[in-house]
């Protein structure tokens, strides 16, 4: 009788053992040993399932962090501190610095009379990734009799990007007949050309004046405001 219960004890807790261990997680207070009312813990299969979905969620958590961080430093890069020096930081980093021309009033070949003043403008995009801040457009074309009077530097007024500018600039045409052109490009603060090897006709302004009377707009002469 007391081998029967005895094999009967083995057989048990052989059973209980085995059921143990399927279980993910181990108490070393815990005896190998089944015990009346043990409950049993959570199958591999099911905890390992959990352990993989706090990974994949931990994983998550860290990219949406690390994503914050990259758009926070670019963003100091760009907007933070003295214009100018966020300007350079930016171009040091390797950032694209690019312009699109998008517009212009008085269209290259306006005839226009002697004397006349008026107001060119020029509508660009910054397409890069630097924004535009202390900015102007310099004048390259000479300013002596034979060309129309302007200011030398045009500010550019702060610019991001993706972001459209409209850059005017007054002139005054001499009383000298015939075709002129005058050139304009874009420097930063220090005066040095923003690209110097790209857009080498920058900003160009090109009239032909003559001595020219105003003309009332007849229905024939519409696109002719100014007559001889």
């Amino acid at each position: 009788m007391a081998k029967n219960h005895t094999e009967t004890k083995r057989v048990r807790d052989t059973w209980a053992f085995m059921i143990y261990k399927r279980t993910l997680l181990f108490d070393p207070e815990q005896s190998y040993t089944a015990k009346p009312g043990q409950t049993l813990r959570p199958t591999f299969r099911d905890a390992l399932l959990e352990a993989i979905r706090y990974a994949f969620g931990m994983w998550t958590t860290f990219q949406g962090m690390a994503l914050e961080l990259r758009q926070a430093q670019r963003a100091s890069r760009l907007l933070v501190g003295p214009g100018e020096a966020a300007e350079q930081a930016a171009i040091r980093s390797g950032l694209i610095d690019a312009s699109e021309y998008v517009s212009e009033t008085i269209p290259d070949g306006t005839l226009l009379p002697l004397n006349t003043t008026f107001t060119k403008s020029w509508t660009l995009k910054n397409v890069g990734e630097v924004p535009w801040i202390g900015r102007s457009l310099k004048r390259l074309t000479p300013d002596t009799a034979l060309y129309p009077t302007s200011e030398s530097m045009v500010p550019v007024p702060r610019t991001l990007p993706g972001e459209l500018v409209v850059i005017s600039v007054e002139v005054t045409t001499r009383n000298v007949p015939g075709f002129t052109e005058v050139r304009f490009k874009m420097v930063d603060a220090q005066g040095n050309l923003c690209w110097p090897d790209e857009y080498p006709y920058g900003a160009t302004l090109a009239i032909e004046t003559r001595n020219l009377v105003w003309a009332h707009r007849e229905p024939g002469n519409r696109h002719r405001p100014w007559q001889e």
